[in-house]
């Protein structure tokens, strides 16, 4: 499976731009055109994820339920700042996660941060799935992929995504 994005180069400035090393230990793999990128599936994903997001906040949940979604163990640090963003994104992904069968841990650092770990766990895929997007358009584009995994999912008020991105459930 591939998926073309185009407008996006490899000399990015954007902190996002971190996501295609990220994903290729999730299974992804990102080659640079000159119209954009191509993003493949190659089913070869690590069984444990780590990374420490204290510099990226923003990419922090959907990296962290792609790993929950395809039943990769994960431990993601630097997270304290989830939790004043448009919503409190840690307790967000812990209460949207639960729907989904999976338990997260959260820690409190010792140096006043915050870490989130789970288990490799199987995602429930036989419930239909309805999320709460919290008033937030990250956690609303973050969860919606899902679908690809259930076949379908509901949002609640989807259109929180106009803030940053109006024709996301349109493309």
């Amino acid at each position: 499976t591939d998926l073309v994005l185009m407008g996006l180069h490899s000399n990015s400035l954007q902190g996002d731009s971190i996501l295609a090393k990220i994903y290729e230990n999730l299974g992804v793999t990102t080659e640079y055109m000159r119209e954009g990128v191509r993003i493949r599936n190659t089913n070869k994903k690590r069984e444990e994820f780590y990374f420490n997001f204290s510099d990226y906040p923003d990419i922090a949940p959907p990296v962290v339920t792609t790993c929950a979604a395809i039943g990769i163990r994960g431990r993601f640090e630097g997270l304290k700042s989830l939790k004043i963003k448009e919503s409190d994104r840690l307790l967000a992904l812990t209460n949207e996660f639960k729907k989904m069968g999976i338990i997260p841990e959260i820690r409190e650092e010792a140096d006043n941060d915050l870490s989130m770990e789970f288990p490799p766990s199987k995602m429930r895929t036989d419930l239909p799935l309805r999320m709460a997007s919290y008033g937030d358009h990250r956690m609303a584009m973050t969860l919606a992929p899902l679908a690809l995994k259930t076949g379908s999912i509901t949002v609640e008020n989807p259109d929180v995504v106009k803030k940053s991105y109006p024709c996301f459930w349109e493309h």
